[in-house]
């Protein structure tokens, strides 16, 4: 607007010189002004046009790199405080980026009504990739919950089979082998290309804490078998020697 309203009063004033006798060479004159007037008026609206674009253009591949990182980082299952923390670290960079930009022109309105836009197109996004991050956690969550129950039963199947007599060591070494297949059975969740390190060891934790339980429960019994063990061969022992000796105190017959 303003510029349209500078050609106007260059072409008012331009009528304004006296051309009494030059009127063919004056409307000449008009035409040519017309022309570059509306030549130069169409460049610099181009030039607006393309400025618009560009700053659009720009918009677009600061949501693009937004999303780009947050696709990269949810190749693995996040827990929700990971997943927020990353979120802000890449939003923040991105808004710092456009607000490195520059206005080309546009009112500091305009930017500021940019900027919200990109903030608010930014959030749709992360809830889109925490929607997904959500469903992966609660799989993965799942499946080590399942895991670990098929690992408590190849350890207790084992333990099952031993009874109170049996000695410690061979509650040990029964517990060992046992262990050791229970634990190999859970470590190939470590395989899964959703993997998530912190929901993993919280109940490979629980499943270490649960076997140690089991250990000292068949331990304790071990013991008191062996205690049982003992008395009763203390008390076979006992028993035989006063067999003996009251044979030996029966006085031969007469």
């Amino acid at each position: 607007l303003p510029y349209l309203l500078i050609i106007n009063i260059v072409h008012f004033q331009f009528r304004k010189v006296p051309h009494v006798g030059a009127e063919d060479f004056f409307k000449d004159c008009e035409n040519q002004l017309i022309e570059k007037t509306d030549k130069k008026f169409n460049s610099i609206k181009e030039c607006i046009v393309n400025k618009q674009q560009y700053l659009q253009l720009q918009f677009s591949q600061l949501k693009m790199n937004y999303e780009n990182l947050m696709k990269e980082v949810c190749k693995k299952v996040l827990t929700n405080d990971n997943l927020l923390s990353k979120h802000e670290e890449f939003k923040g960079k991105v808004l710092e980026e456009f607000d490195d930009l520059t206005n080309n022109g546009k009112s500091v309105n305009y930017m500021v009504e940019r900027r919200q836009k990109l903030d608010e197109d930014i959030e749709e996004i992360f809830d889109y990739y925490k929607s997904k991050n959500d469903k992966s956690l609660n799989e993965f969550v799942q499946k080590c919950i399942s895991t670990k129950r098929q690992a408590k039963n190849v350890l207790m199947e084992p333990l099952e089979n031993l009874s109170m007599f049996d000695s410690v060591d061979d509650v040990n070494s029964t517990y060992n082998r046992a262990f050791n297949e229970a634990l190999d059975l859970y470590m190939e969740l470590q395989d899964l290309i959703s993997f998530n390190q912190e929901t993993f060891d919280e109940y490979l934790s629980e499943l270490r804490e649960e076997f140690e339980a089991e250990l000292q429960r068949i331990t304790r019994r071990a013991e008191v078998g062996e205690r049982v063990k003992n008395a009763a061969k203390t008390v076979l022992l006992t028993v035989v020697i006063v067999g003996f000796v009251a044979i030996f105190k029966v006085p031969p017959p007469i």
